[in-house]
């Protein structure tokens, strides 16, 4: 025991005697592991973030889809189709159909950004439950009257406009598939509940925009009427249960309902989906996300590492008459070893536990800019300063190896 303390000590003073180098050493593990944490932590967050807003509802929730096949026939969802299971589904609280367009928004400035309207009704709103940060929610005229009106999510209006509270009451000239333009007046920014399950699934009806969207519009769907020129028919129904357990019945009656008033009974051009396979599917792929960027991140702590042992290398070759010293007054070839073995571990466990707390400041960094509440894991944190001092062991073996070879007369006259 007292001979493993006094290599410790000895690696201690080695390192501090070549302070710039083992910090620059150290660099690169801290940046390693400060990436990984950070990622890790940034990817729980967003994950905990969809998911959580997934199974708000999600147990009392199912969607209504027609057979995208379908999409502008008579077999989609019209106005008249809403108005019917309403009166007749007394277990669906909310009835919200959904459009979605891809295209092009341009702002004041004439910048241009990839874009998805989002029409929906009072119910769909509802739905949503928007929490208005600026400016004002949706109005019975702008529902009734189709008004050019729109709300725009927070985050969005970060991005566009830098500060949210600018982008209210700005024009944006929108460009949408099928030749649909047109101005629309963003007169609230807020948050919304449901926010990440009504934009995704969207996304997944509209094959046809496969950027990464920046803006998103909620307008009425009276709105999308009016610029288009035509009914806008609903690709899609939310129907939310009066209660969690009635969900799947509530769909399954509304379903009849469609099916009745299109004559298609049997003939699957409409089908019900729960959100809780949604929920998992979502999970899933969430968790290989992150384990993927994790793996990635990873990466950087095995060039690191290699960084290591070049720099234990150079230190052997350095101090090979302290090496012939040493074994001349006794050391034998462990003592050696053990000593520059204890100084890569040192090193690369330091670099990591600065990774660490450096890696939960960039977290709450990103997490800030994002809107989210970045997730650390003890286990994590055990793991990553575990695995940094592993690296010191397996990066500084060889130069360790090579010290304690080393035979002392020959180690003696080295100049």
């Amino acid at each position: 025991m007292n001979k493993i303390r006094e290599n410790f000590r000895l690696a201690f003073t080695s390192l501090k005697t070549n302070i710039v180098r083992s910090l620059l050493t150290m660099l690169g593990i801290v940046v390693g592991i400060a990436a990984v944490m950070a990622l890790v932590a940034v990817g729980m967050g967003v994950q905990n973030t969809i998911l959580g807003n997934f199974e708000k509802i999600g147990a009392s929730t199912v969607m209504l889809l027609p057979d995208i096949s379908l999409f502008g026939s008579q077999q989609t969802i019209s106005s008249e189709d809403i108005d019917a299971i309403r009166s007749q589904v007394s277990l669906a609280r909310f009835v919200a159909p959904l459009s979605t367009h891809g295209g092009s928004a341009t702002d004041s400035t004439g910048q241009s950004y990839p874009l998805y309207v989002y029409g929906m009704d009072n119910d769909g709103f509802n739905l949503l439950n928007p929490h208005m940060a600026y400016g004002r929610s949706l109005s019975p005229l702008d529902y009734l009257d189709g008004l050019p009106n729109c709300l725009m999510d927070e985050l969005t209006a970060t991005l566009i406009f830098g500060d949210p509270a600018m982008a209210v009451n700005q024009i944006i000239e929108v460009e949408l598939y099928g030749g649909i333009s047109g101005r629309l007046n963003i007169v609230g920014v807020g948050t919304f509940d449901s926010l990440n399950l009504v934009t995704s699934v969207a996304k997944g009806l509209d094959t046809r925009n496969n950027d990464q969207s920046v803006v998103s519009l909620f307008v009425p769907m009276s709105s999308l009427s009016r610029l288009s020129g035509n009914e806008e028919n609903a690709q899609m129904l939310f129907i939310m249960a009066t209660e969690a357990g009635q969900a799947e019945n509530a769909g399954n009656l509304a379903l009849k309902v469609l099916e009745r008033r299109h004559n298609s009974e049997g003939q699957g051009n409409y089908s019900v989906q729960s959100m809780n396979g949604m929920v998992e599917q979502l999970s899933s792929t969430l968790s290989l996300m992150s384990t993927l960027i994790s793996v990635v991140a990873s990466i950087s702590l095995l060039v690191a590492g290699i960084g290591v042992m070049n720099v234990m290398l150079v230190n052997v070759t350095e101090r090979t008459r302290e090496v012939g010293i040493r074994k001349a007054l006794g050391a034998t070839p462990n003592d050696i070893a053990l000593q520059f073995l204890s100084e890569a571990i040192i090193l690369t466990s330091l670099g990591g536990l600065v990774g660490i707390f450096s890696g939960i400041g960039l977290a709450y960094l990103l997490a800030a800019y994002m809107r989210i509440k970045p997730i650390f894991s003890l286990g994590w944190s055990i793991a990553a300063l575990l695995f940094s001092a592993a690296i010191g062991l397996l990066f500084g073996f060889a130069p360790a190896r090579r010290a304690s070879r080393m035979h002392p007369i020959d180690a003696l006259r080295y100049e």
